[in-house]
């Protein structure tokens, strides 16, 4: 007959109910842990954003702010003063109207505010609604002569061979000066010519604005005078996301004391 013997050690275990307690502190436990780390994430993120966001107006205040102090600014000549030439015709697509007109350059800087459709200026149909349009016009503060290195025989023989055709220019002395598209002839600079000993200065336009792109990320754009393999044009440069007004605001030296 065999015997019964018993173990002298108990045994050791967790019931079902102090499983669950466990898994339950546990699960606490984690998802703290999660939330903590979640919410550190975000607050990184915004943190990140904020930052570029700042980073952004800023290059926007400059970008705009670079544009404006060389407004109006043609050369030789104040900008009253440039003809326009003979054979410059209107731009392809469509322009800004009136005084805002590509080559109306006797007004070198108009303001606008778009509608609540985001149109401005018959040239602007995709602005974010009622906010700010500015339109700029001058030459780049780099002249090119006859005897420049753009010019490529580098001699100064009368005729500038550094006109490109798909720029517009200000050819100028301190007499005269003529907006000349450059796919047309030249002005003449010869003695006895056109714009003798002149000068030829790149004519730009710049048209700053909000433009709304169909997401929730408005960005700064503007529409420059430029090329487009057939004529000149006013195309739409994207600039900096993130911009979502644009304001300025003007005053007059109404007393000339600067």
């Amino acid at each position: 007959m065999k015997k019964l013997i018993l173990s002298k050690y108990k045994m050791v275990g967790l019931s079902l109910v102090e499983l669950m307690v466990a898994m339950f502190v546990g699960m606490i436990l984690i998802g703290g842990t999660a939330s903590v780390y979640l919410a550190s994430k975000r607050s990184y993120i915004e943190v990140e954003r904020m930052a570029r966001m700042t980073q952004n107006s800023r290059f926007a205040v400059q970008m705009v702010s670079e544009a404006l102090i060389h407004a109006g600014y043609t050369g030789e000549l104040p900008a009253g003063s440039i003809e326009l030439d003979t054979n410059l015709g209107a731009i392809a697509g469509t322009d800004c109207a009136g005084a805002a007109a590509a080559y109306d350059i006797e007004h070198y800087m108009i303001a606008a505010v778009s509608d609540g459709s985001g149109a401005a200026l018959d040239c602007i149909t995709d602005a974010m609604p009622n906010t700010g349009v500015i339109v700029i016009k001058n030459v780049r503060p780099m002249r090119i002569r006859d005897i420049d290195p753009p010019d490529t025989d580098g001699v100064a023989d009368g005729t500038i061979e550094g006109i490109e055709t798909t720029n517009a220019y200000i050819m100028a002395n301190n007499v005269r000066g003529i907006l000349f598209d450059g796919a047309d002839t030249a002005p003449t600079i010869v003695a006895g010519g056109d714009v003798p000993d002149g000068n030829a200065w790149i004519y730009q336009v710049q048209v700053y604005y909000v433009r709304d792109n169909g997401t929730d990320t408005p960005q700064l754009s503007r529409k420059i005078l430029s090329w487009n393999g057939a004529s000149m044009a006013l195309a739409t440069e994207d600039l900096i996301e993130g911009v979502e007004n644009l304001s300025f605001m003007f005053g007059s030296d109404s007393n000339a004391d600067g």
